[in-house]
């Protein structure tokens, strides 16, 4: 018996041996498969790099070389004006001056104030207007943002936009080597990105005091970080956890547990807002396509990562997160943020109740009512004719192109 014994654990203990120098014979061909891949990858994005670098320096020598020549132009346009002003005080025509400047001032001074008013605060009302070209840099903005921040994303607000990640993620597809990616941890820093530029969206309506009344669209160029590699302070910063499988030879036979800390460095997001003026409003934001984000591996205290494809995992993990968010994001899809408004119902209700007497004053004086009504739809009449007249200038453009176009296609068949 005990023959028999020793001769079965020592079976055992080869077959144990050989099993375990099967298994680190597959890792090590794992291993050496993936460091070949990773640095095919690297290569080509060490080239791809060096193209996009070398096409941003010719673009900014060619805006460098555009704005010298622009300030050599304006320097020569103040000359001549100074040499004109000195000339003109030389031949003592003051006489002139005064009542070209009494002329100008007189048109300024006696112009209607609310064609003013629409003008300033309403340029979309106008003939010539181009939509997504005017653009204005809003620092006040900025600096609302940077107080009001802390209060809009709020913990219950991360929370929310955990889970939506999370079931976002889950209906990505991941390579068979990781099992499933969660996102955890989320937390705000305290540096806050800046808006760059804002413009009103091409979506006009020939309805007027309904655009002006109901809701804004706007766009949005919202921005974190200078360049792509320089932010010291992460905006956001979170964790993700998944496993790397071995499927061999059986699948899900062994499992390495991976947890990896990212922060959001660098963004550049074209956003897409729309902001309804109601009692109880809710700001709906959607991503366009031309959007950039870029995460970074933060290394935590007494860390010793023994794993060596850390960078192909985190940017399997990035590309992933990264296509959650633009299938929740990306329009046409959005996500609708409620706004909680800082007045209590009973002094919304005072409000409604100081409309509800302005207009039974209106009722019992009718005079100053027809003369507010007849006054804004003369406005109104004007403005529509202007947005008619433009609108027909778009159409014919558009059938004029039409037509050149189908011409290129008929010659190109012929041709063939």
């Amino acid at each position: 018996m005990l023959i028999l014994l020793s001769g079965f654990a020592t079976g055992f203990f080869k077959g144990c041996l050989l099993f375990f120098i099967l298994i680190t014979g597959f890792f090590l061909y794992l291993i050496f498969k993936l460091d070949q891949y990773s640095e095919g990858k690297i290569k080509r994005l060490r080239q791809k790099k060096q193209t996009i670098s070398k096409n941003k320096n010719e673009k900014e020598n060619k805006k460098q070389n555009e704005n010298e020549n622009e300030n050599e132009n304006e320097k020569e346009k103040e000359k001549e004006k100074e040499q004109e002003t000195e000339i003109g005080w030389e031949s003592d025509s003051d006489s002139d001056s005064d009542s070209d400047s009494d002329s100008d001032w007189s048109k300024e001074e006696f112009a209607s104030p609310s064609e003013n008013i629409l003008e300033r605060d309403f340029p979309f009302l106008g003939q010539e207007f181009k939509f997504g070209e005017t653009k204005e840099r809003c620092e006040w903005l900025n600096s609302l943002v940077s107080r009001i921040g802390s209060e809009v994303l709020s913990t219950e607000f991360l929370r929310n936009f955990e889970q939506l990640l999370n079931t976002a993620i889950g209906t990505q597809e991941i390579p068979d080597i990781l099992s499933g990616i969660k996102v955890h941890d989320l937390r705000i820093g305290k540096s806050v990105p800046q808006i760059s530029s804002v413009s009103l969206c091409p979506n006009f309506t020939t309805n007027i005091r309904k655009k002006i009344l109901d809701s804004y669209d706007l766009e949005l160029n919202l921005s974190f970080g200078k360049d792509k590699k320089s932010s010291i302070f992460s905006f956001l910063t979170f964790s993700t956890s998944t496993s790397f499988v071995l499927n061999w030879p059986v699948p899900n036979f062994a499992s390495l547990p991976i947890t990896i800390r990212f922060s959001l460095s660098y963004f550049d997001l074209h956003l897409h807002v729309k902001i309804p003026n109601k009692l109880r409003p809710t700001l709906s934001v959607s991503l366009r396509k031309d959007s950039e984000l870029e995460f970074e591996i933060l290394p935590q205290i007494g860390e010793e990562n023994k794993f060596t494809q850390l960078e192909l995992v985190s940017k399997l993990i990035n590309n992933t997160i990264f296509l959650a968010i633009a299938e929740l994001i990306q329009e046409p899809n959005q996500i609708e943020i409620p706004l909680d408004l800082t007045n209590t119902e009973e002094e919304i209700e005072k409000l409604i109740m100081n409309i509800q007497k302005k207009k039974e004053i209106e009722k019992k004086n009718p005079e100053k009512r027809l003369t507010k009504k007849t006054n804004f739809t003369k406005m109104a009449l004007s403005k529509i004719k202007q947005t008619t007249n433009f609108t027909n200038n778009a159409l014919k453009r558009k059938k004029i192109l039409e037509n050149r176009i189908g011409q290129n296609f008929l010659s190109k068949i012929h041709k063939k």
